[in-house]
């Protein structure tokens, strides 16, 4: 437990050290009762608007991450229960979709995160972390038993889960798992 509370706290000193705007960069406040529409033009001298691909196989629910990687989008759809991969054209490419109880399926997805290792779900269902490649092969499923992950963020090679609290452990943690799966 006294891993985990230091760990809190270098997350939350880390966090507030890193308040700091980069130079040239400046924030925008948008009263959404005042604009009724706005030109991306106004705030953004670089974007590109990619439409993506739609078909009967992959209508988006809804969205509740997006990650971008090695010229592919991922999209993290909370009601369909699935990831998206997209070319970064649009083209829809595949889904991973894979409801149920077995070694490579999962139950319900919180989380997304996408890296050179792969892509990797959480799982809350099933106190779970899994991972696949990014042609959605299964690599690998790392339990939770003590935990209900709900959230995750890379830190180099180790991913930091966040979990909701359970009847045997009241608080709320962070847990470490180290590029072996082991936490």
């Amino acid at each position: 437990m006294k891993r985990y509370v230091i760990l809190l706290l270098i997350v939350v000193f880390y966090s507030c050290c890193q308040k700091e705007q980069p130079i040239n960069s400046y924030t925008i406040t948008i009263d959404y009762n005042q604009v009724k529409e706005e030109l991306l033009s106004k705030y953004f001298a670089l974007y590109k608007i990619c439409p993506l691909e739609t078909t009967d196989q992959n209508i988006i629910g809804e969205i509740k991450k997006i990650e971008m990687y090695n010229g592919n989008i991922y999209i993290l759809d909370v009601i369909n229960n699935c990831i998206f991969q997209h070319d970064t054209t649009g083209k829809y490419i595949r889904q991973l979709n894979r409801i149920g109880r077995g070694p490579d399926e999962y139950m319900r997805l919180t989380d997304m995160k996408v890296n050179k290792q792969g892509i990797f779900l959480v799982d809350y269902t099933q106190q779970s972390i899994l991972q696949y490649d990014h042609n959605f092969n299964f690599i690998k499923k790392i339990r939770m038993d003590n935990c209900f992950p709900f959230e995750m963020q890379f830190a180099g090679d180790n991913l930091f889960v966040y979990s909701e609290r359970t009847n045997t452990n009241n608080d709320y943690c962070f847990y470490e798992i180290d590029s072996t799966g082991n936490i």
